[in-house]
């Protein structure tokens, strides 16, 4: 019994461990989970920085027709403007200036600009004016879905092994652009192309592997933490299913008979007490059969105490198959056994006795050295009644008479006390 608790409270923990494993790797997944999902909303909201950065300032250039500059190397002339006769200019002072048309201005100050965690910008379209404005590949792609209504596209990209956010928003086609757009067909409101954001990941996903390796700390110790607490629990509950253990393994030594496994004497009497008060509150009946083994000593004699025990504990296993849940039986003492019968009177319980009588009567008890032993058994009968057997001692006392009785007229037989008898006479 202790064995089967010990186990099953081992089970439980160990459950209770995996299920603990499961939410913490959960919890850790969900952080990491998280963390992921925070660096992407980083990334995106630094290229959405960048390209409202440069739309804005595209708007503020194209608000004022343009910007007149003093040409150099780097910023020459516009070759695509040459449709313009303002584009070149000479001040009144004789300097001479180019103008710089919105598209011109973002696509030099983008090739200059790089964000914190190296994010670049690009001015593209599927129709440019200055062919350096072309889109690459994915903007190909994306480009082409602004045609069926898209206004914003995102996406993780890999080049060259190197994972990046790519963000685009669309440009529509306002007034102050057809000065520079016009001959190429677009209208107001027309999507020209867009601006796209590139952000490379990399610095974001060291933060990000920084993090989940102090969350994995974390997580761990509260694992090992969970892990001792369900450990001294069981511990604990261990400790105490044992001490249960002991004291009801005490209590059945000493309320057991250690050889055959029924009620000892000591018990039996309690039990009867119990059972007694009960008829007496409610009226109901209450027998008791008092079971003698017939020349028990000529079986010790013969084959030794050890067949005496086995022939005693094969009686204690008949008389326990054979009674109900709610009898109750006992050794006595020696070969004595008593049997409490509740809500039994006493020509039922007649018929039990007499049922068990003849189960002894007919078996052949098998010995270890090969011999089989027959025996048989004397049953005395006593009831309980308000005028007679009105105590466990004259209960007692009653079956023990009834016993004698059963021995002195030829044994292997079935007698009631006289007490009972006359009662069970007049009833009839």
């Amino acid at each position: 019994m202790q064995k089967n608790t010990l186990n099953a409270t081992y089970r439980q923990a160990a459950f209770a461990m995996f299920v603990w494993t499961v939410v913490v790797i959960a919890s850790l997944a969900w952080g990491a989970y998280g963390h992921r999902h925070e660096v992407l909303n980083i990334a995106y909201q630094n290229a959405i920085t960048t390209i409202t950065k440069d739309i804005a300032f595209r708007d503020w250039v194209a608000s004022h027709g343009g910007v007149y500059v003093v040409p150099t190397e780097q910023t020459p002339s516009n070759p695509y403007l040459h449709f313009l006769p303002e584009r070149d200019v000479v001040t009144t002072t004789g300097k001479k200036l180019t103008l710089m048309n919105p598209a011109y201005v973002l696509r030099e100050a983008q090739s200059l600009y790089k964000g914190e965690h190296g994010e670049s910008a690009h001015i593209t379209s599927l129709n440019p004016v200055n062919p350096n404005n072309a889109p690459d590949e994915w903007e190909k792609l994306v480009l082409a879905r602004f045609e069926r209504g898209e206004r914003e596209i995102k996406e993780v990209t890999q080049t060259d092994g190197v994972q990046l956010l790519r963000v685009i928003r669309a440009l529509k086609v306002d007034e102050v652009c057809m000065k520079c757009h016009a001959h190429q067909g677009y209208k107001v409101g027309d999507i020209r192309g867009g601006i796209s954001a590139i952000v490379p990941l990399k610095p974001l996903f060291d933060i990000e592997a920084r993090s989940i390796r102090d969350l994995s700390m974390s997580h761990g110790i509260i694992w090992l933490l969970g892990l001792a607490g369900i450990g001294a629990y069981n511990f604990v509950r261990r400790r105490e299913i044992g001490r249960i253990s002991r004291q009801q393994e005490l209590e059945y030594l000493a309320s057991t008979d250690a050889l055959t496994g029924l009620a000892n004497r000591r018990t039996l009497m309690l039990r009867a007490e119990q059972e007694l008060a009960r008829a007496k509150r409610y009226g109901s009946e209450l027998s008791l059969l008092m079971a003698d083994i017939d020349f028990f000593k000529k079986v010790n004699d013969t084959y030794g105490h050890q067949a005496g025990d086995i022939v005693l504990k094969k009686l204690a296993d008949i008389f326990l198959q054979a009674l109900r849940d709610i009898d109750f039986a006992a050794r006595f003492g020696g070969e004595e056994f008593v049997l409490l019968l509740p809500e039994t009177n006493a020509e039922n319980a007649l018929k039990t006795a007499e049922r068990l009588r003849a189960s002894v009567n007919d078996i052949q008890i098998p010995l270890p050295q090969g011999e089989l032993v027959k025996c048989t058994i004397s049953i005395g009968v006593a009831s309980y009644s308000s005028s007679g057997n009105d105590s466990v001692e004259k209960l007692i006392s009653g079956a023990d008479k009834a016993l004698y009785a059963a021995k002195e007229t030829g044994r292997n037989k079935v007698c009631l006390d006289s007490s009972a008898e006359e009662q069970h006479r007049l009833e009839s």
